[in-house]
């Protein structure tokens, strides 16, 4: 290490020839001051006698000096080391990460070269967090480097929304570009629009509307996904443009309420753009017990709807719509649809032996405890079970 210090190579290379020295600290140190020929000295004595192998620990080593000559910029020992380190893309991506957060643009270069070359067939769609390091920081050159060259592998559509909200407009036009002009993004760019939804990114909705796309069949798509992801502020983004028809207002309304989306449900009824029919249909088809406490109290007959919503819940009428439903929701829902007192005795009944038949053990447990359900239609149930294996 002393002579690693000193900048000595001949007092470096004689320590080396004369015991086999731990290189460990020495590599290190050097890569980061970019002492290239010390590195490249100090490389020899990392691997096994026969050279192609490095020795026992090494390969910690070989990482740490590569972070460290990251870290310090050096460039020319990161594309030595780096070219070492052909098993594991996970150290590359690391380079590229300190690059993309500082701005490095050669670094970048020469590091996305070698996980390209290296690692070519290695699954990219995960590592689109570099992008948003890089937005983050308001490293634009390097964020839109970024961009251009793996824009076919990632997802763009929170690095559009962190790209609007640090105000770097330059890096939200190079992803506009990317999925709306340029060949090959993974998804065609009305599906990107719709998609941003999924997550809420109302200022890259926003965006994308004020760039043309901006016709009601495609709010409307986007403002039905908002629905069913429970994006209130992606919601009220679209339903400021007054292109969301009463068709897509409803099936939005009805999604959510299948879904369970309590916030939606609770702003698209604030609306007063839902009518009457629309409440009992997405009443019939909650999909949790907040959603049917919420609008059973907007009913307007109560006793017919909460008999379709007992059928649907307990797979007798639409039974697909429920088909996701966690177990606890539909009991919470059918528990609290019975306690209304509007379902017949006759359609508990008809429930549970369905159920048995069916294997729908939440729903007998839901129904198990009935007055109506009495011993002898428990022996019923579980032989008609029986017989259907």
């Amino acid at each position: 290490m002393e002579a690693s210090k000193a900048n000595d190579l001949e007092w470096l290379k004689q320590l080396l020839a004369k015991e086999d020295c731990d290189v460990s600290d020495a590599v290190i140190y050097n890569a980061s001051q970019g002492k290239m020929e010390a590195v490249k000295l100090l490389l020899r004595h990392m691997y096994e006698d026969w050279g192609f192998e490095l020795k026992e620990g090494m390969w910690q080593t070989l990482e740490t000096a590569i972070d460290a000559a990251s870290e310090h910029a050096q460039i020319d020992i990161v594309r030595l080391l780096l070219l070492k380190e052909d098993e594991n893309d996970e150290i590359v991506w690391k380079v590229i990460s300190i690059a993309a957060k500082k701005g490095n643009i050669d670094m970048l270069h020469v590091a996305t070269e070698i996980v390209d070359t290296l690692f070519g067939g290695t699954e990219k769609d995960q590592r689109a967090g570099v992008l948003l390091q890089a937005i983050l920081t308001g490293q634009t050159a390097a964020a839109t480097y970024l961009i251009n060259r793996y824009y076919r592998e990632w997802s763009l559509a929170d690095a559009l929304e962190f790209a609007l909200v640090c105000d770097l407009s330059a890096v939200a036009d190079c992803i506009y570009e990317a999925v709306a002009v340029k060949e090959g993004y993974r998804e065609s760019v009305e599906d990107f629009y719709v998609y941003l939804t999924d997550d809420g990114h109302s200022e890259a909705l926003k965006y994308m509307y004020n760039r043309g796309l901006d016709n009601s069949k495609l709010v409307g798509n986007a403002f039905v996904s908002a629905g069913r992801s429970n994006e209130v502020q992606a919601m009220k983004m679209l339903l400021d443009t007054d292109k969301v028809s009463d068709q897509a207002f409803k099936d939005a309304f009805w999604y959510a309420s299948r879904n369970g989306k309590k916030e939606a449900v609770v702003f698209l009824c604030a609306s007063k753009r839902v009518s009457a029919e629309a409440i009992t249909f997405a009443f019939e088809s909650a999909g949790s017990l907040a959603i049917s406490e919420l609008l059973y109290k907007k009913l307007q007959n109560p006793v017919e709807a909460t008999k379709t919503a007992f059928r649907n819940a307990t797979c007798l009428g639409r039974g697909y719509i429920y088909s996701f439903m966690l177990a606890a929701n539909r009991i919470a829902v059918v528990k609290f649809l019975i306690s209304m007192g509007h379902v017949p005795a006759e359609s508990i009944v008809e429930a549970f032996l369905s159920a048995h038949r069916i294997c729908h053990f939440e729903i007998v447990k839901a129904l198990v405890d009935e007055p109506c359900i009495s011993v002898q239609i428990a022996r019923e149930a579980l032989q008609r079970a029986t017989d259907n294996g």
